[in-house]
This record gives C-alpha cells, sequence and structure tokens, in this order.
C-alpha cells in the first residue's frame, strides 16, 4: 500500500469491504487529492477478513469523531 494510502487507512478514512472495494469516508472531501479512487480495489485473503472487519467496525470513522 502507498504510504498515503497506509495513513489514511490507519486514521481511519478508507477501509475496504468484503470484497477489498474501497471505502472512503465522509470526512474525505476531496479523495483525488490524497490519490484515493473509487476504483482502488485489494485482494483479501481469509485471514485479512477478521482483520478487515475489526477495521471497519472499530477503526473507520470511529477515529474521526
Amino acid at each position: 500500500m502507498l504510504p498515503n494510502l497506509d495513513k489514511a487507512f490507519d486514521l481511519g478514512y478508507i477501509t475496504f469491504n468484503d470484497k477489498g472495494v474501497i471505502k472512503i469516508s465522509d470526512f474525505v472531501e476531496s479523495p483525488d487529492i490524497l490519490g484515493i479512487h473509487l476504483h482502488l480495489k485489494i485482494d483479501l485473503t481469509g485471514p485479512h477478513q477478521e482483520f478487515m472487519a475489526h477495521h471497519r467496525e472499530q477503526v473507520f470513522e470511529r477515529r474521526l469523531t
């Protein structure tokens, strides 16, 4: 992952659904400036699913409120 995407992920600005498609927080007003695009998709294997579920529930947008 690129450093800008990694940081956005860590801060809860983006996450990925169970099919690996990016979800962008409404708090991000201009995602393209950060290099975040709606067509972004990652490959998620079985072991990643549990971590991503945790991230969606506990990190995504939670650290922003």
